[in-house]
This record gives C-alpha cells, structure tokens and sequence, in this order.
C-alpha cells in the first residue's frame, strides 16, 4: 500500500507530550502520529471531516422538530383542557344565577329559612 506523507508543526510542548506518548506505546512519533489520525478519521465515520458536521445539523435539526411536534401535542392538549374548564365554569355560574334567582323573588323569612336549611 502506498503511502502519503506529510509535515505538521506544531508547539514545543505538544511535541513533547506526543513524544512522550508515544514512547509509552512502544511506538515512534511518526507511527503514532499516523495512527491517531486514522483513528480520528476512523471515528467520523466517512472518511472526510466535511460531512461530519452536515449529519450533526441533520440530526440536530431532526431532534428539534421532533420537540416542536411535542410541545404542540401538549400545547393541544392544554387547549383542551382550558375550553372544558372555561365550559364547567359557564355552567356553574348559570346554576348559581339561577339559584340566586329563585333566592330573590322569595320572601325574607323564605330566604333566611333555605339558607338554614341548606347549612345546618
């Protein structure tokens, strides 16, 4: 299999480290350099650092619809719930209108005695 071959520069103390490294894996700089960076292109999983980031947006973007579709399920839901409450309280108010209705067009003493016998 050929072989490409290439030069990076970098910092005094990153070469010593790696160096350091590599020593503790038995290898040569050059060896474990190489090695680290197939491994890291390994682990993108496609060979090229451009797509990389496309399927990290993608799946990003994938989760963020799947919360948006979420949160209008519960957003719904909600609605719902707010229209029946919003309902029983209409009709409470018209059973106590109607009551109190009832209540006025009696006489004092009529009034006084539903009062008392509803609380006894």
């Amino acid at each position: 299999m050929a072989t490409g071959e290439f030069t990076i520069k970098v910092g005094p103390d990153i070469h010593v480290q790696a160096k350091a490294l590599a020593e503790k894996d038995g290898k040569s700089l050059r060896v474990f350099a190489g090695q680290i960076i197939a491994n890291h292109i390994d682990s993108l999983g496609t060979g090229t650092t451009q797509d990389s980031p496309k399927t990290e947006l993608s799946d990003d973007t994938q989760w963020y619809r799947d919360q948006l579709t979420t949160r209008d399920q519960q957003i719904e839901k909600l609605q719902s719930a707010l229209d029946q409450s919003q309902q029983l309280h209409a009709l409470s108010e018209k059973r106590h209108e109607s009551k109190l209705a009832q209540i006025e067009g009696r006489s004092f003493l009529q009034r006084l005695k539903a009062v008392l016998v509803a609380n006894p």
